[in-house]
């Protein structure tokens, strides 16, 4: 139904990638990201094809004028906050690169001669549309 729109000349998904070609979106310090879903997608917002058409106001109407239908059947609840994350182990791998190679001084000591005493700490993230990027991160933090 999209191309029937005129001035809309087609519209690519990974089907069109031509083998040997990789379909990769971003590749950063934390990994790659495929630039279109394949089989699954994996977050809201995920894309699922580009439009290619005469205009801007084209393409988006193209778009806008997709159907898509998502099914939840056979999947995983979604990992929504922290608790969640950590009751199902599943956690974010941070690059060897990024950890300290020697550790400087003595945490635990650090800790028990400070001033103030942090006895608990919470972290509660309010939006949670991670794979578009919205984050709303709330730091709570109780000391002495």
């Amino acid at each position: 139904q999209e191309l029937e729109l005129d001035g809309v000349r087609d519209i690519l998904s990974s089907k069109d990638i031509p083998n040997g070609g990789q379909n990769l979106g971003a590749k950063s310090i934390f990994g790659s990201e495929p630039l279109f879903a394949e089989d699954i997608a994996r977050c809201v917002g995920e894309r699922l094809a580009f439009v290619v058409a005469d205009t801007q106001k084209l393409a988006d109407m193209a778009a806008n004028s997709s159907v898509v239908d998502y099914s939840v059947e056979n999947l995983e609840p979604p990992i929504l906050c922290v608790e969640d994350a950590v009751e199902r182990s599943s956690f974010f791998e941070v690059p060897p690169f990024l950890c300290p190679k020697n550790q400087i001084g003595d945490v635990s000591k650090g800790m028990a001669a400070a001033d103030h005493k942090i006895v608990s700490a919470e972290v509660n993230t309010q939006n949670k549309f991670v794979c578009g990027s919205l984050y709303n991160i709330m730091f709570k933090l109780a000391y002495e």
